[in-house]
């Protein structure tokens, strides 16, 4: 029928309907314990910010990795590891742009009246 089959864990202090979850706004707000409303933004932008310094982490290697190779005697060992870290770096970096990329289009899709 549309309803919740279980009372809210807080019981009357989320409101005088014991069955709503979200305050009736799930789409935009989560409640993993039934005890209080996080917006969904708020999460996106964790995830963003997470995503962000793994992504700075992997620039750094792969900076450090070309500034080793243009230093180094082609060959040599600090050539090798300039080519080492600039790898690094690239696979460090891109998957966690590629979830960054996800996460905005999922903050674009939770903002109220995108729906």
């Amino acid at each position: 029928i549309g309803r919740w089959v279980q009372r809210d864990p807080i019981g009357v202090a989320g409101g005088i309907n014991d069955y709503v979850y979200a305050l009736n706004r799930p789409a935009f707000l989560l409640d993993p314990t039934g005890t209080e409303n996080i917006p969904v933004l708020t999460v996106s932008v964790a995830v963003q910010q997470v995503l962000l310094v793994f992504a700075a982490q992997g620039f750094v290697l792969g900076a450090t990795g070309l500034i080793l190779d243009m230093l180094a005697t082609p060959g040599s060992k600090l050539d090798q590891a300039g080519k080492m870290l600039r790898n690094i770096g690239v696979l460090y970096a891109l998957p966690w742009g590629g979830l960054k990329l996800w996460s905005d289009a999922l903050r674009i899709l939770c903002l109220p009246g995108s729906l």
